[in-house]
């Protein structure tokens, strides 16, 4: 079992309505660590999640499935889950469409399936929604995920899956721009960011991200720009570059002494895991997430963020804070749907919820939520 999927396990046993966690992973030992904070509740299954017939049997019966795993699990654990007539939750996209537009057959089956309830997406789409909702129309959403990580025994670490990392960080970022979705090129957009204190100025780049896909049209309200951010230290950039000139990043399996391997698959296997350097990380991440646009005619713009201490989370839960930031909005939002507090039904994503009893939850589980509201008066219109 990864971090995330520590922290979602840890913060479902925290809900009373809850009646019992099953873990499942190829690796376990994390997964019987956690157990022992409540054997009465928990379950762990050792499962290959590319093997159908074991997912399916670990799914049967179960009443929602959060697939903590890596994203190309999405497609055939939403389908297990919907055979089985689980609610389901993914945290990061894979042929988002395709999975938003089975809404209406869950809606028959009254069932819900919340595709990108992670942090980012997630989070950052219930904030988007949030500010939406006070405002008339919606011009600008600018998503930014910052930190000042470091780990006393890594210098290279990643706080997330380093398959999610690169293939994120190598892809053509999207942004939406006046109705159309525009490619550039990976590690562009550079700008520097500020992000709160202790976090402060960060640079940060264009990363490919759920956000963009889905708030232009589920936020609505005239929205004609949406970007995601990243932030990478000037370092961390060099050492990529470097990564990709010596083809470390490529996909393209090579020859070595008669073996053919991905150069990208020898990199993420060195690279020490989440649950490895957690213990080892100080620092702070988080996000921000602005929103521009008109409470009638006035300009208004809403800046909403949340952080969290990594020593902080690791004195919690054992993890670093990405991984709680991450872990704990699928856990408590399943938690609600186990208590009756969600009655929404199809498939949405996250901007699609109700965010205000979603993000009083969260407040009580250690998600300190930060909002500003500033205003001008449109000078051109002459309000």
């Amino acid at each position: 079992m990864g971090a995330v999927g520590s922290v979602v396990a840890q913060v479902l046993l925290e809900g009373q309505a809850i009646e019992s966690v099953t873990m499942a992973d190829k690796n376990t030992v994390h997964a019987l660590e956690i157990a022992k904070l409540s054997p009465s509740r928990t379950r762990v299954v050792k499962i290959d999640a590319n093997n159908k017939e074991e997912l399916e049997a670990v799914i049967e019966g179960k009443d929602a499935v959060i697939n903590a795993g890596h994203p190309r699990f999405n497609h055939q654990m939403m389908d297990l889950s919907f055979a089985s007539g689980a609610n389901y939750v993914d945290l990061a996209g894979n042929g988002l469409s395709e999975q938003l537009a089975q809404d209406k057959a869950w809606k028959d089956a009254e069932l819900l399936a919340v595709p990108g309830l992670g942090e980012d997406p997630g989070l950052s789409n219930i904030y988007a929604r949030y500010a939406a909702d006070k405002l008339t129309k919606v011009e600008e959403i600018r998503v930014r995920d910052g930190e000042n990580s470091s780990s006393s025994k890594y210098e290279f670490m990643l706080l997330f899956s380093p398959e999610v990392f690169f293939s994120e960080i190598l892809d053509s970022p999207r942004t939406f721009v006046d109705g159309k979705r525009i490619s550039s090129p990976p590690l562009s957009g550079k700008e520097l960011y500020g992000f709160p204190d202790p976090i402060g100025a960060q640079p940060v780049y264009l990363v490919d991200h759920e956000e963009v896909m889905t708030l232009p049209e589920y936020i609505g309200k005239g929205v004609n720009y949406v970007d995601f951010k990243l932030a990478l230290s000037d370092e961390f950039v060099a050492i990529l570059q470097i990564m990709k000139r010596l083809g470390l990043l490529e996909s393209k399996p090579v020859e070595i002494r008669g073996t053919k391997v991905a150069p990208i698959e020898v990199l993420n296997s060195v690279i020490p895991t989440p649950v490895s350097v957690s213990k080892t990380v100080s620092g702070n991440t988080g996000i921000v997430v602005e929103v521009r646009g008109k409470k009638r005619e006035v300009n208004v713009a809403y800046k909403l963020g949340t952080m969290a201490s990594h020593q902080g989370s690791y004195k919690s839960f054992h993890e670093n804070g990405t991984s709680f930031l991450t872990g704990v909005v699928p856990a408590v939002f399943v938690r609600m749907l186990s208590e009756g507090k969600i009655k929404q039904k199809g498939v949405v994503p996250p901007e699609s919820l109700d965010p205000l009893p979603i993000l009083g939850e969260l407040g009580l589980n250690g998600v300190v939520t930060h909002v500003s509201r500033t205003e001008t008066s449109d000078i051109q219109s002459g309000s």
